[in-house]
């Protein structure tokens, strides 16, 4: 029995008989105390007037007995709890009886049984019949000690405890996973993505016309979505914004007289410019909210982004597109990822038969997967297309059969442009997501042996700014150009370029992109159907 618990717990009986009795004492001496009790006023002293109802005042009874302490009870209810912490005690220290119960049999010494545990305890209270709590207490006074000086019981006697198991020594996948080029997600930068495979280098058009030739195809698209006119807001709207300003709910400053075009450019058609006028004011509430209120690029891309991008796709140009929610779909197969570097490719035949992949190619792996974009614009495909694209996919590789950079549910659509949102408070770069993913798309080509002069066009939403990227190839690697002014939501003339660059893209995605598919995806798909289309 250990002789710190026991006598802890007795010190602490101490205190409450000491306490119950000063408070006995204390309950007899008012007892003793004569009763005064204050005389009643004389009637003569009471104000003349109307009787009024005296409060009644507070009961005697109720004090009496919350003074009222049964000094037998109270020790015997003290006796009690002291007893039940010394058991409590004396298990804790003495708990061999079930690890030696569980240890028997298996190289544990055997705990003590349940007859020495009773026996133990039973001694440890000190009990005698005839005893007063008093008498029993005083018996041990000579023997308390402060509890601080106490030293825990020693664990020879008992059962052991099992050491803990030595440090293991790190492991070859350990070991290739703290290599200075695995980089940890967040500290993936566009610096780190020109020395991968491929390359992805970011710069400005000028500087990219100083180091090389930038296609015609790129060119062009950079111009029509730079070369905007001046004004954007269509002149036949003056009038309704002017009225706007006038309205208590609607009252807003009205766009410049330069804001306007100063004719009809056939970009926005006539018939849907009403209701691009309140789509685009119902947007600009909802991004000063969402700014204000710090919201989360969900409640952006529903709220603001979405209803834009639908609106451009009402017009007779865009009922040839579709919006896709990309944010779930994973790059997919392993060979169209991009590789760290000084990684070797998974078709590399030097790294074939080498067995299982290291910690270091699975982290890498998962950094490259997990760059998803939020948004793309893909091209709707005829019945028949379809078809001939079904039957092309039973000729290759299950792991194959998609025609853009992911396995999912997209894989029978071609993207023309991808839209990259920027997290609130988040340790990514947005361009970095966007890179990567264009990236995919270039290999996924590139493997198919389709041509990759065309543009890959991507657009980054942070907040109320819009920028766009043009990607394209040049010496095995790619040239992202950006970023951009594509528009703001801050302002209602800003929004207007949104939907003003939005409707280029979506007319260049019909004309030059779709001309590019039939002339390389269709025909190679030919190829693998044998059926002349």
């Amino acid at each position: 029995m250990s002789s710190h618990a026991t006598k802890t717990s007795v010190k602490v009986w101490i205190d409450a008989v000491t306490e119950a009795t000063q408070q006995r004492k204390l309950n007899q001496r008012k007892s003793n105390e004569p009763r005064s009790r204050k005389p009643n006023p004389s009637p003569v002293s009471q104000p003349l007037g109307p009787t009024t109802h005296n409060p009644r005042p507070a009961k005697r009874s109720s004090e009496k007995a919350a003074s009222r302490v049964n000094p037998g009870r109270a020790c015997k209810r003290l006796k009690r709890m002291a007893n039940s912490s010394q058991d409590n005690a004396l298990m804790d220290d003495e708990a061999g009886y079930k690890s030696g119960r569980r240890g028997r049999g298996r190289g544990r010494p055997p705990g003590p049984g349940r007859a020495s545990i009773r026996a133990a305890t039973a001694e440890a209270r000190g009990r005698r019949k005839g005893q007063s709590p008093v008498e029993e207490v005083t018996e041990d006074l000579s023997n308390m000690v402060p509890s601080t000086i106490f030293e825990p019981p020693s664990l020879g006697s008992g059962p052991r405890s099992r050491t803990t198991s030595p440090t293991k020594s790190p492991s070859k996948a350990s070991r290739a996973k703290m290599f200075a080029d695995a980089k940890k997600d967040s500290t993936i930068d566009m610096t780190y993505l020109e020395g991968c495979t491929p390359s992805i280098k970011l710069r400005t058009l000028e500087t990219a016309r100083k180091s090389g030739d930038v296609p015609q195809p790129v060119m062009d698209l950079y111009i029509s979505l730079v070369d905007t006119p001046g004004g954007i807001i269509p002149l036949a709207l003056k009038h309704r914004y002017e009225e706007d300003s006038l309205t208590p709910r609607k009252s807003r400053q009205p766009p410049f007289a330069g804001q306007y075009l100063p004719q009809q450019d056939g970009s926005i058609p006539p018939s849907c410019q009403e209701g691009a006028k309140a789509v685009i004011d119902q947007a600009v509430r909802n991004a000063e909210r969402n700014h204000r209120e710090g919201a989360h690029e969900g409640q952006w891309r529903t709220t603001v982004v979405t209803p834009l991008i639908n609106e451009v796709l009402r017009w007779p140009q865009g009922l040839g597109v579709r919006l896709l929610s990309v944010e779930n779909c994973a790059i997919e197969p392993s060979d169209i990822r991009m590789l760290r570097p000084g990684e070797c490719s998974p078709a590399d035949e030097s790294s074939k038969g080498k067995g299982k992949e290291t910690e270091a190619d699975k982290t890498w792996k998962d950094l490259s997967t997990v760059r998803m974009v939020d948004c793309s614009l893909g091209l709707f495909l005829d019945e028949p297309v379809c078809d001939l694209i079904s039957k092309a996919f039973r000729n290759i590789n299950d792991y194959e059969q998609s025609l853009n950079q992911s396995m999912s549910y997209i894989r029978h659509t071609p993207l023309l442009l991808d839209f990259e949102l920027k997290k609130t408070n988040q340790a990514r770069d947005p361009q970095v997501q966007l890179a990567i993913w264009l990236a995919a798309a270039y290999l996924k080509r590139k493997h198919h042996g389709w041509n990759t002069s065309i543009p890959m066009p991507g657009l980054v939403v942070n907040g109320h700014e819009w920028n766009f990227y043009i990607a394209f190839e040049r010496d095995n690697g790619l040239i992202l150009i950006g970023p951009e002014r594509f528009g703001s939501t801050a302002k209602i003339a800003s929004t207007w370029e949104i939907l003003y660059r939005l409707n280029i893209l979506v007319q260049w995605g019909v004309g030059k992109y779709q001309d590019w598919f039939n002339e390389q995806v269709l025909s190679w798909a030919r190829k693998l159907a044998g059926e002349n289309y």
